[in-house]
């Protein structure tokens, strides 16, 4: 094999031909590599995962061009670098011989209870790589609905919580999912607003004391830049 690029091996191909061979060469390097090491599994971990893990090198700036990734399947880490959609996290690199047929992926890690993911291509007649596209759900809102019961009560007030921790308290807005009855008079709002949730207050602009039952009360948080 000839020398690393960015810490990936990558084969000699002077010998091999155009097209997929050249796929097969990668791999076989890829082989060469882990030769004689135990793939068998240990527990839910691999001993190959093992061992390539701590072989996974460091990425490139973003910005640089396909070459710089062998052909193949490869795999390197993100650490403290912002020219990538997060400072930290994995990348997936596919290049095929064909150069308009090269996708990364990019995935983020962190102690952040969101995942997130994005993906790019190769623009071959640009010579340049493509925007990267989010692939996963907006990591700065959620949404739920309250069931709310009360009986004879002129204001009414219950904890809820979003189920996910926000870095600053968001934006809530709430909805009473219901015209009829005894919820004709009534209004909803939050109060109380934490990253962890805020109290879902309910009052009757009549005054009159009212009861409900099982009233569903829909909610939307939105993190505030």
């Amino acid at each position: 094999m000839n020398t690393p690029i960015y810490g990936w091996p990558v084969p000699t191909l002077d010998d091999e031909p155009d097209g997929p061979d050249q796929i097969d060469a990668g791999f076989r390097a890829i082989e060469e590599t882990v030769d004689g090491i135990d793939t068998r599994s240990s527990g839910n971990v691999a001993l190959l995962g093992q061992f390539m893990s701590s072989q996974i090198p460091a990425a490139p700036p973003a910005s640089t061009d396909e070459t710089a990734y062998p052909i193949g399947l490869s795999v390197s880490n993100v650490s403290g670098d912002n020219t990538w959609p997060e400072n930290f996290g994995f990348v997936v690199t596919f290049r095929h011989p064909t150069s308009a047929r090269t996708v990364q992926q990019f995935f983020k890690v962190g102690s952040q209870e969101t995942a997130q993911q994005w993906v790019r291509h190769w623009r071959a007649a640009a010579d340049v790589w493509s925007d990267w596209a989010e692939t996963t759900s907006p990591p700065d809102a959620a949404a739920g609905i309250a069931t709310v019961s009360f009986t004879s009560q002129t204001t009414h007030t219950q904890n809820v919580s979003f189920g996910r921790t926000f870095d600053a308290p968001p934006a809530v807005t709430t909805e009473i999912v219901s015209g009829s009855g005894a919820t004709a008079q009534h209004h909803s709002r939050a109060i109380s607003v934490t990253t962890t949730g805020f109290t879902l207050f309910i009052f009757n602009s009549t005054g009159s004391t009212t009861s409900w039952s099982n009233i569903p009360v829909s909610w939307q948080a939105m993190a505030v830049s």
